[in-house]
């Protein structure tokens, strides 16, 4: 009896570690311009989103009615400019560089998932920046975690919580 709860409990935590190896491959996997699957991904977020409007090329500055932060491209030339404002491309796979293609799944999985309440999101008056937002929360889920990119990490200080009770 003991033992096929211990085989049980074993062949759950291997599917977790497993998983876990999945999403860091995932994780450490660029969007690549070059691969068709990774051009779909993205063009099936837009329709998702925006189902009545043309799909966009990749590099166009429409990214930005999904959250994607592209703007125009300032002049190169003005040292100023480019010193203080960092230039930021049409292209809305820039936002996903520090996510790779988990970024991009994550934000598939909310868009499809929940797609009335994205719909809204995107297309409310708000302003909102749902994709930045969403690989942004992506990255911290995994930074709560501890899921390294395989470089060499600096020693983080631990964090300290201090919890005040008033009476």
């Amino acid at each position: 009896m003991l033992g096929s709860h211990l085989l049980r409990y074993n062949h759950h935590k291997v599917n977790q570690i497993r998983r876990l190896i999945e999403l860091h491959e995932l994780k450490s996997t660029p969007f690549s311009r070059f691969c068709p699957h990774h051009e779909i991904l993205l063009h099936r977020l837009w329709s998702v989103l925006l189902p009545n409007e043309p799909p966009e090329p990749r590099v166009s500055e429409r990214w930005k009615l999904l959250g994607f932060q592209v703007s125009p491209t300032f002049p190169r030339h003005n040292k100023t400019i480019f010193f203080f404002f960092p230039i930021k491309s049409k292209d809305p796979t820039s936002d996903l560089r520090g996510m790779g293609m988990m970024g991009l799944h994550t934000l598939l999985y909310f868009a499809e998932t929940y797609t009335s309440a994205c719909q809204e999101i995107v297309h409310g008056n708000r302003n909102y920046p749902f994709a930045a937002v969403g690989v942004n929360v992506t990255q911290m889920c995994c930074a709560l975690v501890n899921m390294a990119d395989g470089k060499k990490q600096k020693k983080k200080r631990k964090l300290q919580v201090k919890i005040c009770c008033w009476e």
